[in-house]
Formats: structure tokens, C-alpha cells, sequence
């Protein structure tokens, strides 16, 4: 279980029966459970900080690679739409050669 600031805030002990003062057990066992959370809370506090840790050198290398990409994706982009407009010029010449003929045997 871990606990929140509420439950420390609010957490009451009894007294004891034969003597004044807390149940020297009931302490220990809520102690035992501020202990377990805050060493559960210290991990994870260093667990998420390592997450965030970030080395800028790492970090600058994999944007150029990026940037890298994406410039050999946009030329392959444009190479790939000149070879489909060469194409199409040649589509478009070779109908018109083919209605030409058909004109010419229509005639």
C-alpha cells in the first residue's frame, strides 16, 4: 500500500490500555509503511528521472539523422515524379502519333 500524505496527516493512534502513550506496535507497523513508501517512491522517482535524462549529443544526432532522411526521401520524391511526368510526356506523344495514323487511314 502506498501511502499519501492524507494518510499521514490523519492516521491516529490509540492509546495504551495499562499506560499512557501509543501501542508501541500499532507505531511500528505504520512506520514500517512510511518506510516501504517513500523507498518505493524514492525508485520511482529515480526511474522516471532516467527516463527524462536525455544526453543533448544523442539527441542532436538522431535530428540530423532525420534531417538526413528526409532529404533523401524529397529528392527520391522528386526523381519518382519526374520519371511519372517524362512517362506521361511519352504517353500523351505516343496517343497523339496514334490519332494522327487513325486520321490518316480515316481520312
Amino acid at each position: 500500500m502506498v501511502l499519501t500524505p492524507e494518510d499521514v496527516r490523519t492516521k491516529v493512534f490509540t492509546t495504551g490500555r495499562l499506560r499512557e502513550g501509543y501501542d508501541l506496535a500499532e507505531v511500528d507497523v505504520f512506520l514500517n509503511e512510511v518506510e516501504n513508501s517513500l523507498r518505493w517512491l524514492h525508485q520511482e522517482n529515480e526511474r522516471l528521472s532516467a527516463m527524462v535524462t536525455v544526453d543533448p549529443t544523442k539527441v542532436m544526432a538522431a535530428a540530423e539523422s532525420r534531417e538526413r532522411r528526409a532529404e533523401e526521401l524529397l529528392r527520391a520524391a522528386a526523381e519518382l515524379l519526374g520519371e511519372v511526368g517524362n512517362g506521361l510526356e511519352h504517353q500523351a506523344s505516343r496517343v497523339h502519333e496514334l490519332i494522327r495514323e487513325v486520321a490518316t487511314f480515316t481520312g
